[in-house]
């Protein structure tokens, strides 16, 4: 069979099962450059090129995965975050674009004149959930003089940060100096046994979807993305939100600084939180798409 003729086909099947016509599209150069190792643009040019029978039985295995629903970046095995490529499986998250100013934020702060005026004996940096590790590798990527602390409750997500982690250092992204260690943890429990170096920072994605609307969701997050990771039980999806900040104000120390992203409705509950607990200069940073996204504050006592 030719590339277009089955591109035409798979694009119908896929607006059949609610896939969006332009997102249809470029989902199909995905995964036929996944099948064949053409680039886009070799596909543009190569269109009548046939497809043997192998590679036309993958790709017919991925179209009814992804018919399903099954998120692309779960049939790929990896998602680009930061221009970085992270591997993804079902116990992960997928790395969103939105994230990325999270990132940006941490930046921010790390390129101020507040930051770079401390007078501190070591730099450590915490990433609470870190999943995939895209949150915490990325700045590794971009801050290798800093060290890293990368958290999380499920250790098979470790599991795939530590694959992500020895696959960029391999393509020299994050350097052989920096220091990143990974540990199984709820929350910031791992620092209570007094072992760990105290990082000056936080940051985290944490669960923060309400379980009231799960059914209203895309059928690739409800149904493919790791429930741990996603919904926070509290009738706001704040609570571990609430845990965090919590165990922070007591954990950081002075002028230590906490990155939180959370919904786009939850951006104002966070900042009372993080008012309650002792935080000052709370700012909010919106997303890409406008939305309020990231909670930010300095610990002042």
């Amino acid at each position: 069979m030719r590339i277009d003729h089955w591109r035409q086909t798979a694009q119908i099947k896929l607006e059949h099962a609610g896939i969006e016509s332009h997102e249809a599209h470029i989902e199909l150069c995905f995964l036929i450059e996944a099948c064949l190792g053409l680039s886009r643009s070799q596909q543009m040019i190569y269109p009548d090129r046939l497809v043997e029978s192998t590679s036309l039985q993958k790709l017919e295995n991925y179209l009814i995965r992804r018919c399903n629903r099954e998120p692309l970046a779960h049939l790929l095995g990896e998602w680009s975050f930061w221009g970085l490529d992270f591997k993804v499986t079902p116990n992960t998250l997928i790395p969103r674009s939105d994230t990325e100013v999270l990132v940006e934020e941490v930046l921010a702060f790390l390129e101020s004149s507040f930051y770079q005026n401390l007078e501190l004996k070591t730099h450590w940096l915490c990433d609470v959930g870190t999943g995939t590790g895209c949150v915490g590798l990325a700045l590794a990527s971009e801050q290798p003089t800093l060290n890293y602390h990368l958290l999380d409750i499920c250790p098979k997500a470790l599991d795939v940060a530590q694959e992500n982690l020895t696959s960029l250092r391999t393509q020299q992204q994050i350097t052989a100096h920096t220091q990143v260690e990974l540990f199984v943890s709820d929350l910031l429990d791992v620092y209570r046994t007094d072992q760990l170096k105290i990082p000056q920072i936080i940051v985290s994605n944490p669960p923060y979807v309400k379980r009231s609307v799960q059914e209203t969701l895309m059928p690739e997050v409800k149904d493919y993305d790791p429930d741990l990771a996603l919904f926070d039980e509290a009738e706001d999806g704040l609570d571990l939100t609430r845990q965090l900040v919590a165990q922070a104000a007591v954990l950081l120390p002075r002028h230590g600084a906490i990155f939180i992203e959370v919904g786009f409705d939850q951006t104002e509950l966070t900042e009372l939180i993080l008012e309650k607990y002792g935080f000052a200069q709370i700012k909010t940073r919106s997303d890409y798409g406008g939305n309020p996204r990231v909670v930010s504050g300095i610990k002042l006592g």
